[in-house]
């Protein structure tokens, strides 16, 4: 099975913040309620991990999620695909980084 991680950016072209961080947390409420996932949100980009296949489709989602209420919206992304067998997790590469 393929794996594979996907970090992405979700900027809708509006000056008004509250909509704009509406589009956004909708975007994260589907993502977060996709139990095969692995999600990691930050301030600037949100982190998917899981079965390659399986993160497509939830991303192609969550890209129409958040632009259903007419939102004119970019979205930044950034994959990694790894064909088979076990690969580095974001928690694996920054254990050493937290406390």
């Amino acid at each position: 099975m393929s794996r594979g991680s996907i970090a992405f950016q979700v900027l809708p072209l509006y000056t008004e913040e509250k909509r704009s961080l509406a589009a956004i947390d909708r975007a994260i409420a589907h993502i977060q309620a996709q139990q095969d996932i692995h999600m990691s949100v930050g301030a600037f980009e949100t982190t998917l991990e899981g079965e390659f296949a399986r993160l497509m489709q939830v991303l192609e989602e969550a890209v129409v999620i958040a632009g259903e209420n007419g939102e004119d919206i970019f979205v930044n992304v950034k994959l990694r695909y790894h064909k088979e067998g076990e690969m580095l997790t974001s928690e694996d590469k920054l254990a050493k980084y937290r406390s």
